[in-house]
């Protein structure tokens, strides 16, 4: 399971203390990398803007393709508000998400979701998993890439801030010519700020009045394209 899902656990604890706190996900899991180099991935995107109880505002599951220097998506399942402690649908979807994916059900993506636009035939992601914390100076030297000035890409056009990176960078995924990052920000029980990455902005027109950002804390997917 993705260092991710970790990281997700413990904010819980955390919750229980301040369920005041807004939170938003934006992951990106990948499933399978062909021989262009692009890279098929779940995705799932999910947060509470207000803060308080134990819900989403909103879940989305869906697909996308991580090719040359863009971010394809392709829609999947989406939910309303929903308590991520007892709704089934939510528990139902997750544990889709969470699962390996399947050779029949990596078919069934290829040909009904992205309609043979990509193709893919291995489940190989897990040979490119880095899951490595470091130091950015560390990322920087190894991978030949300015943190600050060189912008991830995320989830429905989000881009990364420029000069917004943290001390650490947490490595997801390297696939060569395209970089996963896992950008965070929460607190631990002992109210410790853990982060790692850069931030990485979404837009809401319910956060209007806050600069369209309404998050205080966070969990988002990263894409780097070097060639790019």
């Amino acid at each position: 399971m993705k260092v991710k899902v970790l990281f997700l656990l413990l904010l819980f604890p955390a919750f229980l203390k301040a369920t005041t706190l807004s939170y938003l996900y934006s992951e990106i899991t990948p499933i399978s990398c062909n021989e262009k180099g692009e890279v098929l991935c779940k995705t799932r995107f999910a947060g509470n803007m207000s803060g308080g109880g134990y819900a989403y505002d909103f879940v989305r599951y869906g697909f996308c393709v991580l090719a040359e220097d863009s971010v394809h998506y392709f829609k999947g399942v989406t939910l309303g508000r929903v308590d991520y402690h007892s709704d089934e649908n939510n528990s139902f979807w997750d544990a889709i998400y969470y699962k390996p994916t399947s050779f029949d059900q990596l078919n069934t993506i290829v040909s009904n979701v992205l309609k043979n636009e990509f193709q893919f035939s291995e489940l190989n992601a897990d040979k490119f998993k880095v899951d490595s914390l470091m130091k950015k100076e560390s990322f920087e030297n190894e991978y030949g890439i300015n943190a600050n000035k060189t912008r991830q890409k995320g989830l429905f056009g989000a881009l990364s801030k420029k000069n917004s990176c943290a001390k650490k960078v947490h490595v997801d995924y390297d696939f060569g010519n395209i970089i996963l990052l896992y950008n965070y920000d929460f607190w631990t029980d002992d109210d410790k700020e853990n982060k790692a990455g850069c931030f990485i902005s979404y837009y809401f027109n319910d956060c209007a009045s806050w600069g369209g950002w309404c998050f205080d804390l966070y969990g988002i997917s990263g894409v780097l394209f070097k060639n790019n």
